[in-house]
């Protein structure tokens, strides 16, 4: 087996890296920034409620899958039917009472108990798909990236036999396929699978007419491994 050297200024891919670590940072800011503008908009309500008067509401009737429409007396003894700016992931039954605050000059601008802001609820879900696309695919490329300098600088290259390739789709019109090979530790006589993929069928080619494929793998764990495979 050979030893490569420091050679991280021949490491592939680096641009592919810094521009897939944009993209997932991209998505990884916009959940933190939908779920920032939220919490905003949590606090705007609980501003809300410190300064404005309460009353006892009672659900009349529901709108959407969220909203509720309330009945409440203002402190001048005025009834008034109000839409919450809040809604309700879970909400309460018709006829139930409820606390609400409302704004003396505006008093169809109700916020109820119980509710959350609109902007709250897709915050959350925004965190939760693009931030956690975004962290996921992040922390994926830095990871691999820095396995792969690593092994460039101190892994051993090993030559791995090839055993089959899976076809698995196209991009840019360039077939993209998932190639495995095989290689038999001499040492303790332990078997290891590896895989990489690779982008066009004339590439394939050179694979199978070569028969074994370029491994680098961590000599200590060779289940940490990055596949040499033509560009």
């Amino acid at each position: 087996m050979e030893r490569t050297g420091p050679t991280s200024s021949t490491v592939p891919h680096e641009g592919r890296d810094f521009f897939l670590l944009i993209f997932f940072g991209i998505f990884l800011s916009m959940g933190l920034l939908f779920f920032t503008i939220g919490l905003s908009e949590l606090y705007r309500q609980s501003e809300f409620k410190r300064r404005s008067p309460e009353a006892i509401g009672v659900v009349s009737n529901y709108f959407g899958s969220m909203e509720i429409l309330v009945t409440y007396t203002t402190a001048t003894g005025t009834e008034m039917y109000a839409m919450p700016g809040n809604v309700h992931l879970i909400r309460p039954a018709i006829g139930s009472r409820i606390r609400l605050w409302y704004n003396p000059q505006q008093p169809l601008e109700v916020v109820a108990q119980g509710g959350m802001p609109s902007f709250m609820l897709g915050g959350s879900l925004a965190l939760l798909i693009f931030g956690g696309v975004g962290a996921t695919g992040f922390y994926y490329v830095w990871r691999a990236r820095q396995l792969r300098r690593w092994l460039y600088e101190h892994g051993q290259r090993i030559e791995a036999a090839f055993v089959r390739s899976y076809w698995i789709g196209a991009r840019h019109g360039k077939s993209i396929y998932l190639v495995r090979a095989e290689w038999t530790d001499p040492s303790t006589g332990e078997i290891y699978t590896f895989y990489g993929f690779l982008g066009g069928a004339s590439l394939l080619r050179q694979i199978k007419d070569k028969v074994v494929v370029v491994v680098l793998i961590d000599p200590d764990d060779p289940r940490r491994y990055y596949m040499e495979l033509p560009e």
